[in-house]
């Protein structure tokens, strides 16, 4: 089994008081739940906004919101929370909308490094 690898999106406290235990074990369980989950809603929100839904978007962005908070990837957390109450049809709110995905991709590579011992998706 590899140590975890140091992160800087996830806070493995953070994770780590949530789900009450401290094994790396349930670190990967919890981080691959999340992956599959996450992965099929960043999906939706790329679909909402390439269709301005923005209702059905903002209710993604609502639970990606709990869904990041609760593997202690605060930063990303709070940018879903912005998201959520912004009007995602503005151009000031493109920005915004690209750091998402810059985040996305790094948690996406953060997880693989967990996962995997590599970051399959850099």
């Amino acid at each position: 089994m590899q140590p975890i690898p140091n992160l800087t999106l996830i806070d493995t406290e953070v994770l780590y008081d949530f789900y009450g235990e401290r094994s790396p074990e349930m670190l990967r369980d919890v981080l691959s739940a999340f992956r599959g989950e996450a992965l099929i809603y960043f999906a939706d929100v790329q679909r909402y906004l390439q269709s301005d839904n923005h209702y059905d978007c903002r209710r993604r962005f609502h639970s990606l919101k709990t869904m990041t908070r609760m593997i202690g990837a605060t930063g990303l957390s709070t940018l879903c929370s912005e998201l959520e109450q912004s009007d995602l049809g503005s151009p000031q709110t493109q920005p915004r909308l690209m750091l998402l995905q810059q985040m996305w991709q790094q948690l996406q590579a953060e997880m693989d490094l967990v996962l995997y011992g590599t970051a399959i998706n850099q």
